[in-house]
């Protein structure tokens, strides 16, 4: 239980910190018509929906069991695991229709150097944010934390590749890869929904597999003296 309420402010400071970014780089790329900062802001504003999700699936989590929920609501937070993935997809479909529009329509990025700092002062605090997340989830035992933490993976090479975009458009006469940014940044997405609702649908159908585990377990109970035999065991 102590785990959850600090898992939850975990992902309540990360909540808060995207949502500053998110909207940081969503008013900049409009400032500058630079559809590759427009599609990190809506991401990094995303991934504030996807905090959000794992801060309420974890405060749920902490209820206590009831005579519907005989065990309590872990499980809740799992389930939040793969809500926020299917708003991570919904989100990318959305970025990569609208960067594909710009590539065909290519707009010229203006007032550059400041797309430019928006966007590598975004990848700088997705790094601090990831290290932050990364370890939390690992203390806490969290797949909640973990799913937010793979988040901010996406959250900083796709900084980066807003950043390289936006210079290769604006100083180096290649118009188009703004917009080739933004497809990226939206394929990114999809590449880290798909292993997050592998893992939280396998933990809700009750898989587990780890032969160390079950091995030790066995060793365990073959070490009582009244244990003759084992001949399985359930995990």
């Amino acid at each position: 239980m102590a785990d959850l309420v600090k898992g939850g402010k975990v992902a309540k400071r990360s909540f808060l910190v995207q949502l500053i970014v998110g909207l940081s780089e969503i008013f900049a790329g409009i400032f500058t018509l630079s559809i590759a900062l427009i599609a990190d802001g809506i991401q990094s504003f995303a991934d504030a929906g996807v905090s959000l999700i794992v801060w309420i699936g974890l405060r749920i989590s902490r209820k206590a069991p009831d005579k519907q929920f005989h065990f309590g609501y872990h499980r809740v937070e799992t389930f939040s695991s793969i809500i926020a993935a299917l708003f991570m997809a919904a989100i990318g479909t959305f970025t990569l229709y609208e960067s594909y529009r710009e590539f065909l329509n290519p707009v010229p990025v203006t007032n550059s150097a400041v797309a430019l700092v928006v966007a590598l002062a975004a990848a700088v605090v997705s790094s601090l944010l990831l290290i932050y997340k990364r370890r939390a989830a690992k203390k806490y035992g969290s797949l909640a934390l973990k799913t937010d933490a793979s988040n901010s993976i996406k959250d900083v090479l796709t900084s980066i590749i807003a950043f390289l975009g936006i210079a290769l458009s604006s100083y180096f006469g290649f118009v188009q890869t703004d917009a080739i940014a933004g497809i990226i940044i939206s394929l990114f997405v999809f590449t880290m929904v798909y292993p997050i609702i592998k893992e939280a649908s396998m933990v809700l159908l009750d898989a587990f597999h780890s032969p160390e585990t079950i091995s030790a377990i066995e060793c365990i109970a073959k070490s009582l003296p009244d244990v003759k035999t084992v001949h399985s065991i359930r995990m």
